[in-house]
């Protein structure tokens, strides 16, 4: 971990540039797959149905590796227009060592694009960083991430998302499979 700062500000790039990405149908198959959604052994793709009906509620990914070599789970809380979207870093890969939670709160839109894609169109206002051990403060401290030092362990931080260097924007593309299942770019999430 040379830079921390870059370290956040391209794993949110990373992440903000495959959410601008449309959905591979065939990519979420191979998700869901992995997930453990899809028992059968056919590589159908998913009934996917883009929609813009209510997104409201609480939703979580599974976890995945991260380029950070670290462990990643997602997490979103969709409630009228608000929506505050939650990595949370782990240091093993069954996401049960927290490593540090970093959320972003915003305000969103749904739009329909030209080719009648539904977007989620979010406004992030700010992020806070909460780290979980003694080691990850250290480097915080040391990478003097969000222009900050005072760091310590289980203290959560809030900022302004450019004063992380993160973007203030997201568009990406949403999808639903039934009641419990969502989709942000290639991002399976499920209903909690």
């Amino acid at each position: 971990m040379k830079n921390l700062i870059i370290l956040l500000s391209l794993t949110t790039i990373s992440f903000i540039s495959t959410a601008c990405q449309p959905v591979d149908p065939n990519q979420l198959a191979r998700e869901r797959a992995k997930a453990g959604g899809n028992n059968n052994n056919n590589s159908q793709q998913p009934s996917v149905v883009v929609t813009n009906i209510s997104i409201s509620g609480a939703w979580s990914a599974a976890c995945v590796p991260d380029p950070s070599s670290m462990y990643r789970q997602d997490s979103l809380q969709i409630n009228g227009n608000f929506v505050t979207s939650t990595a949370t870093y782990f240091s093993d890969s069954t996401c049960l060592k927290p490593v540090y939670l970093e959320a972003l709160n915003g305000l969103y839109q749904l739009t329909t694009d030209p080719y009648g894609h539904t977007n989620l169109s979010v406004t992030w206002s700010k992020v806070s960083i909460a780290p979980e051990t003694d080691a990850i403060v250290k480097i915080f401290k040391q990478e003097r991430l969000c222009q900050f030092t005072n760091w310590a362990t289980y203290t959560t931080q809030s900022f302004n998302v450019g004063a992380c260097g993160l973007s203030n924007v997201l568009t990406a593309q949403i999808a639903r499979n039934g009641s419990n299942e969502l989709y942000l770019a290639t991002e399976q999430y499920l209903k909690q």
